[in-house]
């Protein structure tokens, strides 16, 4: 929040500038709206990693299935090298999620049991995704209440102002 005074008594409040602002509860009411605004935009941007989360927990899943329809139920000698070859053509897709390009999933044989152990690896770090989601769910959920507040505590000044105007018309 930004306020800028002068001898005037005019304020300016993010993007919004007033001149002759005599009453502090406008003050207050303008200073919980620009709150309500930050609030609003901070969830706002917690709402976009939300969504880039869900769309690489997406990928995870994905490449897992493909994983699987590769892993197959034969682990003989050239069910091994089929298999490392065919998860040879996932490995580019595999480092960029997070598995090391030198490992020994992309060898000349994989068994089933070392094609199972990629799967669990994926599956760990898709679920990290997952609980940096409920992480940032709290935090919008803070957000969103402190913006709820902000508009309460606005909505509160605005008809306090209110109440004083009317009395003073009725004593006047």
């Amino acid at each position: 929040m930004s306020e800028n005074f002068n001898v005037a008594n005019s304020v300016k409040v993010g993007e919004v500038s007033l001149i002759n602002i005599n009453s502090m509860q406008m003050m207050f009411a303008l200073m919980h709206m620009d709150l309500a605004k930050e609030h609003k935009n901070n969830a706002k941007g917690l709402i976009e990693q939300v969504k880039a989360n869900q769309d690489k927990s997406k990928e995870y899943a994905t490449l897992i299935s493909d994983i699987n329809a590769v892993l197959g139920t034969d682990d003989g000698e050239s069910a091994q090298k089929s298999r490392a070859t065919k998860l040879a053509s996932l490995k580019d897709r595999c480092v960029d999620l997070g598995i090391p390009s030198d490992s020994s999933y992309f060898s000349g044989k994989t068994s089933l049991a070392e094609g199972q152990k990629l799967v669990q690896s994926l599956q760990g770090l898709q679920e990290e995704y997952g609980t940096k989601n409920q992480t940032i769910m709290v935090q919008i959920q803070d957000m969103l209440g402190q913006y709820n507040a902000n508009l309460h505590g606005a909505n509160s000044a605005v008809q306090q102002s209110n109440n004083v105007l009317q009395s003073l018309a009725k004593a006047g």
